[in-house]
C-alpha cells in the first residue's frame, strides 16, 4: 500500500479522524506504518485538505509578557 493512501485512509477514510498531522503521524504508529518521510508526508496531507483549513484551530492571542497580579489581602483575586 502507497503511503499517500495509508495517509488518506487513516485521515478520512474508515477511522474517520481528521487528525491534524502530529496526531496523524501517532494514530499511524500505532497502527504499524512507518516510513522515514512520515512526519513531512502528513504534514503536505493536512496541509492540502481543504476541510482541515476551514476548521483549522487559530490562536489570535498577541505574545506578550505575563504581568504578576499582587493581592492587597488575602482571598481577594
Amino acid at each position: 500500500m502507497e503511503a499517500q493512501e495509508v495517509i488518506k485512509e487513516a485521515h478520512d477514510g474508515i477511522y474517520d479522524a481528521h487528525l491534524p498531522s502530529p496526531k496523524l503521524k501517532d494514530q499511524l504508529h500505532r497502527f504499524g506504518y512507518y516510513w522515514l518521510t512520515m512526519i513531512a508526508d502528513t504534514i503536505q496531507y493536512t496541509r492540502w485538505y481543504k476541510a482541515c483549513q476551514i476548521h483549522v484551530d487559530f490562536i489570535y492571542q498577541s505574545l506578550e509578557l505575563l504581568h504578576p497580579i499582587v493581592a492587597s489581602w488575602q482571598f481577594e483575586a
